[in-house]
């Protein structure tokens, strides 16, 4: 059952759609890079589910309160779906790209309780391992795009950033900047030797930085500046005064190099419209806030251009499909209305109060990254591990 639970945590970040050119076998995939990571993520949890059946019914612990509120949720999701003004059956399965519709969130449910029900001190420590041994693969990835020896570089390049902008296993620069970030609080609590912290710090931070993701480089510079001061008096002051400096020299280099805030100016003022936007229209038609959308539907919705207002008409073209606000809390909102973003809000507070400080730190950092962007299935995994509390009474777990 460990190994069940480990497994998504470390073949869903790392898979490459396209990973067998390495050996000179190139795949014709007929579906989209992060939709194969969701249906990987599918398979691993129906392989979780048949060792839980077999090996591990005995060990679940049921929380009464927290299971039958999730069970009262799902109910009323069925049927704020089957009452909504959206029927795009396509959402139900999910289609190509980021459009995974219920297979996406439900399983993440099921994930959750899964590890809910069996986690404990060892399995935690061990899941925290193999998180930060994938990161540290798919930064290597990352760091032969860097160097430009990955051969998959020009394959992946297109007009949406410059390809000179590094994105590991992710395919987007921003995805790998998110997810880093939520691993970063891990190091020091994974049980590696401490000589090895903080070059993986390092490490991470570095491929943080030639992301070029600014709201990645800010947050980890106001981490780095927390974490400096929480060893003010200890022995790793030195070391983390060498950081600050690299990290300041190195992320200047970047931004100036590449010319990044530039572009980010115009891409915060596209944030900003498609805000404007979605808010609208969830404002706009009252009649389903209790009944919300298909999950994953604001792709269908706004494909028509009559529900684009004009600000949002000046930055995204007709053409062009939105399928996010680029904010986690307002897509929650579109598609679930207040039933659903009142349970994701309560789900992001709770595990605040009682949760390890590692764990603290890697929701805070999903939440501040992700106001501002994109959240995929590789990201949703963490959150999940960083909500679960552990099961303290567990012993000899097989």
């Amino acid at each position: 059952m460990q190994l069940a639970l480990i497994l998504p945590f470390v073949i869903v970040p790392f898979i490459f759609s396209h990973i067998g050119i390495y050996f000179g076998f190139m795949p014709n995939i007929p579906s989209s890079y992060e939709r194969i990571k969701v249906q990987t993520f599918f398979i691993l949890l129906i392989y979780a589910l048949f060792c839980w059946f077999l090996y591990a019914r005995s060990e679940i612990q049921f929380k009464k309160n927290r299971d039958i509120f999730l069970l009262v949720w799902i109910i009323l999701w069925c049927f704020g779906i089957y009452l909504n003004t959206l029927p795009y059956p396509i959402d139900l399965i999910g289609t190509y790209e980021k459009y995974h519709g219920t297979l996406y969130y439900g399983s993440g449910i099921i994930f959750f309780l899964l590890l809910s029900w069996h986690i404990h001190k060892k399995i935690d420590s061990n899941i925290k391992k193999w998180i930060l041994v994938t990161g540290i693969l798919v930064s290597s990835v990352a760091i032969l795009q860097l160097l430009w020896w990955d051969p998959l570089q020009q394959k992946y390049s297109h007009g949406g950033w410059d390809i000179s902008r590094i994105f590991g296993t992710l395919w987007n620069p921003n995805y790998l900047a998110g997810y880093l970030l939520m691993i970063v609080p891990f190091i020091f609590t994974a049980g590696f030797p401490k000589i090895t912290h903080f070059w993986i710090y390092i490490l991470f931070s570095g491929v943080i930085c030639a992301t070029g993701s600014v709201t990645g480089i800010i947050l980890l510079g106001l981490y780095s500046l927390h974490i400096f001061i929480a060893h003010f008096c200890k022995k790793q002051k030195t070391q983390f005064i060498i950081w600050s400096i690299l990290f300041s020299l190195f992320s200047s280099i970047i931004v100036w190099k590449y010319d990044i805030f530039q572009e980010k100016i115009l891409s915060l003022q596209t944030r900003f419209a498609i805000w404007e936007n979605t808010t609208e229209q969830i404002i706009q038609n009252p009649r389903i806030l209790f009944f919300w959308n298909w999950p994953d539907s604001m792709a269908s919705y706004t494909s028509r251009n009559d529900h684009r207002n004009e600000n949002l008409k000046k930055y995204i073209q007709a053409s062009d499909t939105l399928d996010s606000a680029h904010n986690i809390f307002l897509d929650i909102w579109f598609s679930f209305w207040i039933f659903g973003l009142i349970w994701f809000i309560i789900a992001l507070w709770i595990p605040l109060r009682y949760t390890s400080k590692e764990k603290r730190d890697s929701i805070l950092l999903f939440i501040g990254f992700f106001i501002f962007n994109i959240p995929v299935i590789s990201h949703f995994i963490l959150l999940i591990y960083a909500l679960v509390p552990l099961q303290k009474d567990k012993k000899n777990p097989q």
